[in-house]
């Protein structure tokens, strides 16, 4: 290699390293300006946020306001006997105003009026809505229990639905096989490790059993005593 282009490679560097050692030098003489100007930034933004977290608080006030209000409207429904128009604000409280303080019994009582008026199906999926809501009400246990026993029901027999889930007197009949095993699975999910549960396992590995799906009920066995 010539002396002139190991020459020129030097300078090359030597340049690029100054032009680098200079960059940084401009760097640091503005990175007191950038802390600057952040910090207000960020104090500006916290102002904000505290306004947008008391705007949210108002708003949840109000909601939670309206949602009682429609909770009473369905009561008085309820209490009147107007079930049709009772399930409608029911649901529509626990849909739209969850944190309202009546939701949860907005939820629960929706399902019961459900499962008073033969609405199985509906009925089952309402507890199952207010299960995976409310955890921490006082009715959670009793909302188990319930949607425990309409399965259980289901895969026995003793409970019946008409054409497309409407209950109709003297056009009934048993639930689908594979409704009634998304039901008993919801049921197993909802209390893992205990013995409703186990039931609704056993109950599932029984009903493959009864209608000759063999690999089905055994896998359905080996689960039960896996888990």
């Amino acid at each position: 290699m010539s002396f002139d282009l190991i020459r020129n490679a030097t300078l090359a560097i030597s340049a690029f390293t100054l032009r680098q050692t200079s960059y940084v030098r401009g760097m640091t003489k503005r990175i007191p300006l950038a802390l600057a100007i952040l910090s207000g930034v960020l104090a500006t933004v916290s102002c904000g946020d505290k306004d947008h977290l008391q705007l949210l608080a108002g708003n949840n006030n109000a909601a939670s306001a309206e949602g009682e209000a429609m909770y009473q409207k369905a009561k008085a429904a309820d209490d009147a006997g107007k079930a049709s128009s009772a399930i409608k604000k029911y649901k529509l409280v626990a849909d739209k105003y969850p944190f309202a303080p009546s939701a949860a019994q907005a939820r629960f009582r929706q399902a019961e009026l459900l499962e008073q008026n033969g609405d199985i199906l509906k009925s089952f999926d309402a507890y199952q809505e207010f299960i995976m809501r409310f955890q921490g009400s006082g009715l959670y246990s009793k909302a188990l229990d319930r949607q425990a026993q309409m399965a259980h029901d289901a895969a026995d027999g003793r409970v019946k639905t008409g054409f497309a889930g409407i209950p109709f007197i003297g056009l009934k009949t048993k639930l689908p096989s594979v409704k009634i095993v998304v039901m008993l699975e919801k049921v197993r999910d909802n209390a893992p490790r205990s013995a409703t549960s186990a039931k609704a396992q056993f109950k599932i590995a029984e009903l493959y059993h009864s209608e000759k799906e063999i690999r089905k009920a055994i896998n359905a066995y080996r689960k039960l005593v896996r888990d």
